[in-house]
């Protein structure tokens, strides 16, 4: 058995406690899957054994699992999942926190000193004493005063290692050496995660030009929901990244949707208030007092008879932003069901506008304009695109409806 098979046989029966079977002869440095069985035993919890280390190579099938030992009494299975990688590369920066810095955060110091990381992965090395102050180790929150000596050395981790090359069909608006503009379409996942592996738009993006796999995320400075079409710039240079995350994080880009919420608004209105992780549903994002700040402006397009077109304008990017902040005034996005969509139907409307309302698959929402400077010409850049084919079908129907309404109304 070889040393790295042998340290990780013993890390994983120092982790689950006595083992009565472990096969290290499987044992790689690819992924591994260990199901771990615990039993009920005089109504304290044990670990029972573990049953079997089973592993699968990402290019080879799987190896076929083992049996797991049966235990009389009522088991729980829990599944783990260890990542044996390849040894990172090591990096050594230094800088010098220049005075006119002085009373700023030092997470914030260093993701203005060294550019090339981002801000989530110097806060995570701060903490564990990679990135020192003055040779000590400080909390990310701790302010400088000027003059400080930072110092950074930390195994940097391959981020985009598990991004794969995707053949798939993008819709890209405009491209230059610099940048990429495209248009999203709904059911697109923006990056890999959980439960979404593969087939999203950075394995395509890694397929459609190969040396985006040399930026952070592929050149993703900004993201739409699963569910929301419409407009996405991408960095193609090193350059055009750091420019337009600092231009996004300055509110820089314009970045204008439009959207269909229930209910008739009676006119538009600025939603200035704080949004956070819900705290009953990990998925969901709420308004809240301790949350980030988030500015969303909010004017009407167009009304039907329980419905509004409107259009959105971001002052800021939280997650889900404007979906939470429609809901928060009682007016949720058609189709919009983790935030309160209601499937809201005309009084008397037709039986196919009370389906399409009941089973629309998505939010009813599209980024359709975009613009900014352009990172290396300054010029300035507008895009705009219509939206989907099933956003405008709703659209027509709500309009429709509308119309023979008021028909209706005039001739009664």
């Amino acid at each position: 058995m070889g040393r790295t098979k042998k340290r990780w046989a013993k890390t994983c029966r120092m982790r689950f406690g006595k083992t009565r079977r472990f096969h290290a002869s499987h044992c790689n440095e690819y992924e591994s899957t260990i199901y771990v069985a615990s039993a009920e035993i005089n109504s304290l919890p044990h670990l029972a054994c573990l049953t079997f280390l089973s592993l699968q190579r990402i290019c080879q099938p799987s190896i076929d699992p083992m049996p797991r030992r049966q235990s009389p009494a009522s088991c729980r299975i829990w599944r783990y999942h260890l990542r044996m990688e390849e040894p990172d590369e090591t990096d050594f920066q230094q800088g010098e926190v220049p005075d006119a810095l002085a009373g700023e955060r030092l997470d914030k110091v260093a993701a203005i000193l060294f550019q090339d990381f981002s801000r989530a992965e110097l806060t995570r090395w701060i903490g564990a004493g990679d990135l020192t102050l003055n040779g000590e180790t400080v909390k990310p929150k701790t302010k400088v005063f000027g003059g400080e000596q930072l110092q950074l050395i930390a195994q940097v981790r391959d981020l985009e290692a598990w991004h794969e090359p995707q053949a798939m069909a993008l819709d890209v608006i405009y491209e230059d050496a610099d940048i990429l503009v495209l248009n999203k379409p709904a059911g697109l996942v923006v990056h890999p995660g959980a439960g979404n592996r593969d087939r999203t738009l950075v394995n395509g993006l890694l397929h459609y030009r190969r040396t985006l796999a040399e930026l952070p995320r592929a050149g993703i400075v900004h993201r739409l929901d699963k569910d929301t079409s419409g407009l996405m710039v991408v960095a193609a240079s090193s350059a055009a990244y750091r420019y337009l995350v600092a231009a996004i994080q300055a509110r820089q880009v314009a970045r204008h949707y439009v959207a269909v919420c229930e209910g008739a608004m009676v006119a538009g209105q600025d939603i200035d208030t704080s949004i956070g992780r819900d705290p009953r549903a990990r998925k969901r994002q709420a308004v809240r007092d301790d949350g980030k700040p988030a500015f969303t402006e909010v004017r009407v397009r167009d009304r039907y008879r329980v419905h509004t077109l409107i259009e959105a304008r971001l002052g800021s990017g939280r997650t889900h932003q404007i979906r939470v902040h429609l809901q928060s005034i009682g007016h949720p996005l058609v189709g919009d069901r983790l935030y309160g969509s209601r499937g809201r139907i005309p009084k008397g409307a037709e039986a196919s506008m009370v389906q399409l309302l009941q089973s629309f698959p998505r939010q009813a929402l599209h980024a359709a304009h975009l613009a900014f400077e352009h990172p290396v010409s300054k010029e300035f850049m507008a895009f705009d695109q219509p939206p989907p084919e099933d956003f405008a079908h709703l659209t027509e129907l709500l309009a429709a409806d509308a119309d023979l309404s008021q028909v209706v109304d005039a001739g009664s």
